[in-house]
């Protein structure tokens, strides 16, 4: 069983292991909304062997979030480069063993006095001096950087939610003082606080005034908002005006859009944007009408693909300009027999082979494919089941050898042609007969001596030869 030994600030979980604990509790007496709440800060360094691992953690009751410390600064330094050329940054990710160059009880203290000075000044001044010191020089600061801001309003918003959001608001109201251009640098700090259910509709507001409007947000940050929370609908009113595509992109995919907003990004300057307001199931009929008439065909084919299409528009599409929009109108299952004769006989090739592969397909109609002057199009007709035997025969002599590859690969067909398609001069047509399983022994010998060697390695595979 572990045992819990403490002396001063160590405490002892498995001597064997020389698993210990060195921790030190404060009361962030400068921060009083986090004082009232009962939160304690604590420096604790974990020892384990010979891994050393620092954190900070913000304790409430039973409660407690932990902010990694990775790393900590020990001492400042003066470095030219010019001069002293010696100094490289290293990782201890890369080298662990550089741990061990302090001592777990220099760790502890290292990490202690940045605490206990993060308490002295108070978290939310240390965090207004290090937004301050970045903002007037362009640099992270080494000792309070980005990522150690962020990972502390991420533990205080899970312990004290709506001291952290008042904190968060203030922080970056102060920051940015009404430029644009720090909004996006520093919002990401406060990222995890915005996206938070405890972040209300009313904060939401107060986001927007504060920096100029929810448009104004990094791009990443509105994203995320999109994809991760509920938003009122003055904030995606906003967003589908937003410039970057990706963010309208997002709207227009949400569910439960207001129809309002349908409406908006059914005329969206931006192609795609239409394309998914287009691939809408909500989407009302009166729009489905107009983007019909959408000047891409990108948009046309989202609209043909429709299982809701109107009769008038599905004949509509059959007739139009774009090779495209006939294509996703012939492979549509409910098209009526009028639209599958008028595009059996389209002009692109394209469009006859989706027709071609139509398991409703009239004879009259296969006849007249197999006579097609393209091969892609007698290629695709071959590959039907129910071709009768004399289309079979007809394909069997095809001047194209991949429409004869097809016929080769039928899972019936005549032993007559089997043997004729087994001499073919094409090595495709012949290795496609090559692996049929109900060949003929004298033909499995013949073409286990054929003079292509991918013919004689189907033979091998499907005959064990």
């Amino acid at each position: 069983m572990s045992e819990f030994i403490k002396i001063a600030e160590r405490r002892w979980i498995d001597k064997e292991q020389h698993h210990f604990i060195y921790e030190k509790s404060y009361t962030p007496e400068q921060d009083e909304v986090l004082k009232r709440q009962g939160v304690d800060v604590c420096a604790v360094t974990e020892v384990r062997g010979r891994e050393i691992h620092n954190r900070i953690e913000f304790r409430k009751g039973s409660s407690v979030a932990v902010v990694p410390c990775l790393h900590i600064a020990v001492l400042q330094v003066i470095h030219n480069p010019d001069s002293e050329s010696g100094f490289e940054e290293v990782s201890t990710e890369e080298h662990p063993d550089l741990q061990q160059l302090l001592s777990p009880e220099d760790h502890h203290f290292a990490l202690r006095s940045m605490v206990q000075c993060l308490i002295e000044r108070g978290i939310q001044d240390t965090m207004l001096e290090s937004f301050r010191r970045e903002r007037e020089t362009g640099k992270e600061p080494l000792d309070f950087n980005h990522l150690m801001r962020m990972q502390i309003v991420k533990a205080l918003m899970e312990i004290a939610p709506d001291e952290t959001k008042e904190m968060a608001l203030f922080l970056l109201e102060y920051v940015t003082s009404g430029n644009l251009e720090r909004v996006k640098t520093f919002d990401e700090d406060f990222h995890y606080v915005f996206l938070s259910p405890k972040f209300d509709f009313a904060d939401l507001k107060r986001l927007d005034k504060i920096c100029g409007g929810i448009r104004e947000l990094n791009d990443d940050l509105k994203l995320d908002l999109l994809g991760k929370r509920k938003l009122p609908l003055w904030a995606l009113e906003k967003l589908a005006g937003d410039e970057d595509l990706w963010i309208r992109t997002e709207i227009a995919r949400r569910k439960h859009l207001p129809e309002s907003l349908v409406v908006e990004l059914a005329g969206d300057k931006d192609l795609w944007i239409r394309c998914e307001i287009a691939r809408r199931e909500d989407l009302p009929e009166s729009l489905v009408v107009k983007l019909a008439g959408d000047e891409a065909w990108e948009v046309r084919c989202e609209i043909a693909w429709r299982d809701d299409l109107p009769k008038p528009l599905v004949a509509k599409f059959a007739g139009d300009e774009d090779q495209m929009v006939r294509r996703w109108i012939a492979s549509r299952r409910d098209l009526p027999e009028p639209l599958v004769v008028k595009l059996a006989g389209d002009e692109n090739p394209e469009v006859r082979s989706k027709i071609a592969r139509r398991e409703d397909l009239p004879e009259p109609l296969v006849v007249k494919l197999v006579g097609d002057e393209n091969p892609e199009v007698r290629s695709k007709i071959a590959r039907r089941e129910d071709l009768p035997e004399p289309l079979v025969v007809k394909l069997a002599g095809d001047e194209d050898p991949e429409v004869r590859s097809k016929i080769a690969r039928r899972k019936h067909l005549p032993e007559s042609l089997v043997v004729k398609l087994a001499g073919d001069e094409d090595p495709e047509v012949r290795r496609a007969i090559a692996g049929r399983r109900d060949l003929p022994e004298v033909l499995v010998k013949m073409l286990a001596n054929d003079e292509d060697g991918d013919v004689q390695s189907e033979i091998e595979l499907k005959h064990d030869r």
